[in-house]
């Protein structure tokens, strides 16, 4: 995996396009491989989807059309990018290869990003430093978005990744997944079929137009599909022009805060939570462990800043581009001493008055004396 995570690095590093998150920086510490990137607040695609399942919300056609422009703009990048391997060899487009709702990233401000460029090769196949691959001689990317060219194992091209797209587009229109395994099958045998039913009616402005688009992207015969990223990109253009969509992005930011509204908060907040814990020092492995005896029990307090930082961890590696990788050091093991409950015992009785009538019965006693 550490070899994975290079990869990814070096091939990213080299993608500069406001439409792909951008590598910042890498570093090797202790053998531990660290990537600092660029951080987007939001969701990604995969989260919006389900929160829209979950509230049965379905995402606007205009925002659907913006999304799938947006990432086809990053794919047109890719697949015309042209370098030299540090071999001195020349290579021609880079082919992402994993296109899928979890690596489409929907920021606050309406940009749509796609990362993970982490199995990314070349149009000749070749691993695009030549050096030795973890998966060489598998089939990478997830089954659900794969071409029937790319789940059979074959060379593949640009044409792999629009189709991705075209199935994306498929199920932001539809509201529902394509490709699904029967019992006894996997989806690697459902993606080399790549059987896609035509869309249903839904009374979208042109949607025959759409259709059309959608098909097309999506044909089992490469040859039959749009040339490039950009073609398709233009032909989704062309509709939303007919159909009279306006500024989509203003749109797409609206729809994040209108109705994933508590998720968002929930991600500042824990945003700023973990920005607050790496301020404060190296990252602590919390470790909660029984009160010895004798031990003094912690402030409450101080449990609840623990219990804030537990809570944070989850979010912690992905903020990590806050803080260069040369500056962090090891993570510090830290334990916190818990105190179980001990039953409280009964209230004393109060002794206060009992020492005022003393007292009283003591100066009555001075007095008697002295008058005798």
């Amino acid at each position: 995996m550490a070899n994975l995570l290079a990869e990814e690095a070096r091939i990213a590093s080299r993608l500069e396009h406001p439409n792909i998150v951008r590598i910042e920086d890498l570093q090797r510490e202790d053998g531990n491989l660290y990537i600092a990137m660029e951080y987007v607040e939001g969701l990604d695609l995969r989260e919006t989807l389900r929160a829209a399942s979950r509230t049965q919300t379905r995402i606007p056609i205009e925002v659907t059309i913006f999304i799938v422009e947006e990432i086809l703009k990053a794919l047109d990048y890719a697949h015309g990018y042209t370098f030299t391997n540090p071999s001195g060899l020349l290579r021609q487009g880079i082919i992402h290869r994993d296109v899928s709702p979890s690596n489409v990233l929907l920021s606050l401000d309406g940009e749509v990003k796609l990362c993970d460029f982490g199995i990314a090769r070349s149009f000749d196949g070749v691993d695009l430093d030549d050096a030795s691959s973890e998966l060489g001689g598998l089939v990478e990317g997830k089954a659900g978005y794969m071409s029937p060219e790319q789940a059979r194992g074959e060379s593949l091209d640009g044409r792999a990744d629009t189709f991705a797209a075209g199935i994306l587009l498929w199920e932001l229109i539809s509201g529902r997944k394509l490709y699904k395994a029967a019992p006894g099958e996997s989806l690697f045998d459902v993606a080399r079929r790549a059987e896609v039913p035509p869309l249903r009616s839904r009374g979208l402005p042109h949607e025959e137009t759409l259709f059309a688009i959608v098909a097309k992207a999506t044909n089992f015969d490469r040859e039959q599909r749009f040339a490039t990223a950009a073609e398709m990109g233009e032909a989704l253009g062309a509709y939303a022009a007919r159909a009279g969509f306006g500024r989509r992005s203003f749109m797409l930011q609206g729809f994040l805060e209108q109705n994933f509204a508590d998720s968002l908060r929930e991600v500042r907040k824990r945003r700023e939570l973990a920005t607050r814990a790496l301020a404060s020092g190296p990252l602590a492995r919390v470790e909660v462990i029984a009160k010895p005896a004798g031990a003094s029990a912690v402030a409450s307090g101080a449990a609840d800043d623990v219990a804030d930082a537990a809570s944070a961890e989850p979010v912690l590696a992905n903020l990590l581009a806050t803080e260069p990788p040369t500056k962090r050091k090891r993570a510090k093991k830290a334990a916190i001493v818990v105190e179980p409950p001990v039953a409280k015992s009964a209230p004393k009785a109060p002794i206060l008055p009992w020492l005022l009538l003393a007292l009283c019965a003591l100066s009555a006693a001075v007095w008697l004396l002295s008058r005798a």
